[in-house]
Parts: structure tokens; C-alpha cells; sequence
């Protein structure tokens, strides 16, 4: 692995560490009412921010025969994808027995998206094609459910500050996650349109959006709910 390339992940892991710290530090200032949820969001760059330590110190890289796997940052996804969608329906979902339902199946095509595309960085010739396809298809399936959820977002009860911020969020799976195929595609496990340092670049601004964003996003949310909470209860 490039020192520039080492450098890259040193940096991030930097930016993503003093991220969580700094919200961290806000929750416990403006969430307290509810601050477990957010320390669950908080878990999402915590985990991105060693993902990234990991990388700069070259561990988790599997030699296939299209190249080099990282298989810290699928590590990564596998941990944090699922608290990001548990969030979405969160902040989406008022109903506690439907949340569950609706988080459930954006867990499975989740998982089934993260496993296929696993497959399909460490497989090649058709296998690799035909895992590539499966986990296209379940994170389409995946994109239904988020679809759905922001039409009913524009149809809930919710003030309409805390409803843009929870249709900013669904927006930010629905655009910047599917950012990935892509990368994945013209990457160096696809046609290596793009070099590794390009791919590295392109993971880590989208690793930043997708989960400080993401994370800035809820701490806003959450606040507004507690200065609702709190002028209820005066």
C-alpha cells in the first residue's frame, strides 16, 4: 500500500474521530431527554473512525485474483449500514410495531446487498457478474422501502422542520448511497476506470457525508424534539 495512500486513511480516520468526539460533546449539551438514540448514531463514525485506523495500518486487505479486498471497510458497512436505516425509520416511523417491521426488511436486503457484494469482490467470471446483480437487486429493494418512507413522511404529523430534516435524511441514502455501485463498478474491482487513490478519495468523502452527515442531521432532529418536549411540559 502507497504512503499516499496510508496518508488518505490517517486523514480521514482524523476527521471522523473529532466528528464523533464533537457530537458527542453537543449531544450531552442539547439531547439529554434523548441522548440514548443519539449515542446509538454515535456508534456509526466511532466504528468508521477505527475502520479507518485499521486501513492506515494495513489490516484487512485480502488478496483476490481481481486484486486487493478491503475487508475492514464491508466490516465497517455490515456495523453501521444497519444503525443508519434503524435511524431512518426511527425519525420516519411513529408506530413502534410498523418501525420494526419496516427497519426488519431494510435490514435483510441490507444484508443481503453487503454479503452478495462481498461475494462479488472475492469471486470471479459469471459468479462474480451474478452476485453483483443480486446485490444490485436487493439494494433496489432496499430504495423502495426508503422511497415509500419519505411519501409518507409528506403525509405525517410531524412539524415541518423535523419533517425536511428526516426527508434530508432519506435522501441522503437514496442519492448518496447508491454513489457506491458506482465506484465499486469504475473502481479497481470493476473496469479500473479509476485508480486506487481516486477510489480511496471517492469512499472517503462519501464515508464522511453519509455518516457525519447523516449524524448532523439527527442531533438537529433531536433537538428540536427536546425544545418541543420541553415547552409541553411548561
Amino acid at each position: 500500500m502507497s504512503f499516499e495512500i496510508l496518508t488518505l486513511f490517517e486523514i480521514n480516520a482524523f476527521v471522523l474521530i473529532v466528528s464523533t468526539i464533537s457530537m458527542a460533546i453537543l449531544s450531552i449539551i442539547y439531547l439529554r431527554p434523548h441522548q440514548s438514540v443519539f449515542s446509538l448514531m454515535l456508534l456509526v463514525p466511532a466504528v468508521a473512525a477505527l475502520a479507518y485506523v485499521f486501513m492506515s495500518l494495513e489490516i484487512g486487505f485480502v488478496q483476490t485474483g481481481d486484486g486487493v479486498v478491503n475487508s475492514v471497510r464491508y466490516i465497517d458497512w455490515l456495523i453501521t449500514t444497519p444503525i443508519l436505516l434503524y435511524i431512518l425509520a426511527y425519525v420516519s416511523v411513529p408506530d413502534s410495531g410498523e418501525r420494526l417491521r419496516t427497519f426488519l426488511y431494510l435490514f435483510v436486503t441490507d444484508m443481503v446487498m453487503l454479503v452478495a457484494g462481498i461475494g462479488a469482490e472475492l469471486f470471479t467470471g459469471g459468479l462474480k457478474i451474478t452476485l453483483f446483480v443480486l446485490s444490485t437487486l436487493a439494494y433496489i429493494g432496499m430504495l423502495y422501502v426508503v422511497i415509500n418512507l419519505m411519501i409518507n413522511l409528506n403525509k405525517s404529523a410531524l412539524a415541518q422542520k423535523q419533517r425536511t430534516i428526516a426527508l434530508t435524511m432519506a435522501w441522503v441514502i437514496l442519492i448518496l448511497w447508491s454513489v457506491y455501485p458506482f465506484i465499486w463498478v469504475f473502481g479497481t474491482q470493476g473496469v479500473a476506470a479509476v485508480g486506487v487513490q481516486g477510489e480511496t478519495i471517492a469512499y472517503m468523502i462519501l464515508d464522511v457525508l453519509t455518516k457525519v452527515g447523516f449524524a448532523s442531521l439527527l442531533l438537529w432532529y433531536l433537538h428540536l424534539q427536546t425544545k418541543v418536549s420541553l415547552k409541553s411540559k411548561t
